[in-house]
């Protein structure tokens, strides 16, 4: 179910999304936490939702170049919706042999 989030600027509520976001390899060393949980507005993509990781873990902006992203274990782009109770993986690129 979504909560609702107040918007201070104008007054209004939106409906607000919680997601929980998987962090893999450097993108959880960069932030020190493998699952963090967080809420948006319901319907904001994955670029909006990184940007708001970015907030709080700014030593992920160095990464978002080499990042790929997924939800629900789907990849997608960036310009892609979330909604409640979407889990979004940040994947950074991982080499081996």
């Amino acid at each position: 179910m979504a909560r609702v989030l107040a918007d201070a600027t104008v007054g209004t509520a939106r409906a607000a999304a919680v997601v929980s976001v998987r962090l893999f390899a450097g993108a959880a060393e960069a932030t020190g936490v493998r699952v963090h949980r967080m809420s948006i507005e319901d319907g904001a993509t994955v670029d909006v939702a990184f940007d708001r990781m970015v907030e709080e873990f700014p030593a992920l902006a160095a990464l978002k170049s080499s990042l790929k992203f997924a939800v629900n274990q789907e990849f997608v782009e960036m310009d892609q919706r979330l909604s409640d109770g979407d889990e979004m993986a940040v994947i950074p690129p991982v080499s081996g042999g």
